[in-house]
């Protein structure tokens, strides 16, 4: 079967289009402008204090636009409402991508997160870091109402589905230019 030229680039641009539909990929830069506590306060939709136990590992390939996913054990709510005791926070996998840097399991953390509860994400420039003394009491003068989370709920681990729906749209769109091409091939 000899296929046309128009055919021929048909089957080139799908294929482009997949190759680059199937990239999640941001641009490669993160830049943070300064920040006090209160304004990460104001800006963040979950924040609690508590021991890191994870992360629980890599998203696929664990480079640029890949996620991580960290557990934290919360000790105590200073912003949002029906928080577990268990945490799953997603950040980028690199610092390049605004992702979290220099966490490690085991210690006291301050997570500054956006987003609804069961899909929290933190990042770089959002205010997460280590929980020290006085950040403790800056907290607690910013939220006098803190909370403890939860008890018995742990939160949701959903993965982050945009790189699945992506190579099911490519393959769909894949999958129509071929039938298009075999019926167009059928039926002249």
């Amino acid at each position: 079967m000899r296929l046309s030229l128009l055919h021929r680039l048909l089957i080139t641009v799908l294929v482009a289009f997949g190759l680059n539909l199937g990239s999640t990929a941001p641009a490669l830069a993160c830049s943070c402008a300064g920040a006090d506590t209160a304004q990460h306060f104001d800006s963040s939709d979950v924040i609690v204090t508590g021991t890191l136990t994870g992360p629980d590992g890599l998203g696929p390939g664990a480079g640029f636009g890949q996620t991580v996913t960290y557990r934290v054990a919360v000790d105590t709510v200073f912003k949002g409402s029906g928080v577990p005791e268990q945490l799953t926070i997603s950040s980028a996998a690199n610092g390049a991508s605004c992702g979290l840097e220099f966490i490690e399991s085991g210690r006291k953390y301050a997570v500054f997160a956006t987003g609804p509860t069961n899909n929290l994400r933190a990042g770089l420039c959002g205010g997460t870091t280590r929980l020290t003394p006085a950040l403790s009491r800056e907290l607690t003068e910013l939220s006098p109402g803190a909370t403890a989370p939860v008890p018995g709920r742990a939160g949701p681990s959903d993965p982050d589905i945009w790189p699945l729906t992506a190579m099911g749209v490519t393959g769909a769109v894949v999958a129509l230019g071929v039938w298009v091409l075999w019926r167009r091939r059928t039926n002249p």
